[in-house]
């Protein structure tokens, strides 16, 4: 086989390019699926991803003296889409050593996240979104006998997203005062958080919008952090650990803080003592 892919090229050109990688951040990017022509993988559509919003599921709830019900919180639902395009290769030996490299790439036995990033022409900055493999990669059969020697075969990779937001690529790390910091979402969806609080405080520690908070018991000395998590990405779930690893859920107390809206938003800590930093991590989130 004379095919050979290097990583990272081309160079983007055109709206709808993907990037597929690992969730840990390593930069093993495995494919560039790029948009508008050039290059092995070309991206041809991505329906429900970058046409199509987050689905939103409205939670209803019985009212208590009549049969009917209330809406209650929209709750998101996981976002559905595929990857829609073509490989183009020089020779028609090259052609099976591409689709080797796509089933690889996107491996059905392996259900682990992958972060797709995402880069087009119109927006400010790059944007991701996790999601795995949803089902069997599609390629679209040559109509005729002479067809088997193009060099050019259609791909639909059918993908699922847990959680349906699209992240900003970047993330965000804002230190919060004790007389109140404001911290921006760019984003039009809410979005998680993850406080870090810095020792040396003394506990209980928190941040706040004034009306929710997220309120640890913990007290981490100096050099030593606690970190709670609204929503870890690699755990798929709220967590709370310190820098060696222990957990630290069980000190939480309160969760009402678990996203910030769009917009701006006037975020204040506290502790019960000590200079300790809390320092407040988000990306910005859309549907």
């Amino acid at each position: 086989m004379s095919f050979a892919y290097v990583e990272g090229s081309p160079t983007p050109n055109l709206a709808g390019l993907v990037d597929v990688g690992t969730l840990d951040g390593t930069g093993d990017t495995g494919i560039r699926l790029s948009g508008g022509g050039g290059g092995t993988f070309e991206l041809l559509a991505a329906p429900g991803l970058l046409w199509g919003t987050a689905a939103v599921r409205n939670g209803m709830a019985d009212l208590s003296n009549d049969h009917g019900a209330y809406a209650g919180l929209p709750l998101y639902r996981a976002r559905e889409f595929s990857l829609v395009g073509e490989i183009t290769v020089p020779t028609v030996d090259d052609l099976w050593g591409a689709i080797d490299l796509l089933y690889r790439t996107f491996n059905l036995g392996d259900r682990s996240l992958k972060t797709l990033t995402l880069n087009t022409a119109g927006w400010a900055a790059t944007r991701q979104i996790a999601a795995r493999v949803d089902g069997e990669i599609e390629l679209v059969a040559p109509s005729d006998k002479n067809g088997h020697l193009a060099t050019r075969r259609g791909f639909t990779v059918p993908m699922l997203a847990p959680d349906p937001r699209i992240y900003s690529t970047t993330e965000h790390a804002t230190t919060v005062a004790s007389g109140g910091t404001v911290v921006s979402n760019a984003g039009n969806m809410p979005t998680p958080i993850r406080v870090r609080f810095n020792g040396a405080q003394t506990g209980p520690v928190s941040v706040t919008d004034s009306v929710d908070s997220l309120v640890s018991s913990a007290s981490p000395t100096s050099g030593h952090w606690v970190e709670v998590n609204t929503r870890d990405p690699d755990a798929a779930t709220a967590t709370a650990y310190d820098d060696a690893g222990a957990s630290k859920f069980s000190t939480v107390s309160d969760w009402s803080l678990a996203t910030l809206p769009a917009g701006d938003t006037t975020l204040t800590s506290d502790n019960a003592g000590g200079a300790g930093t809390t320092v407040v991590y988000h990306r910005d989130a859309w549907s």
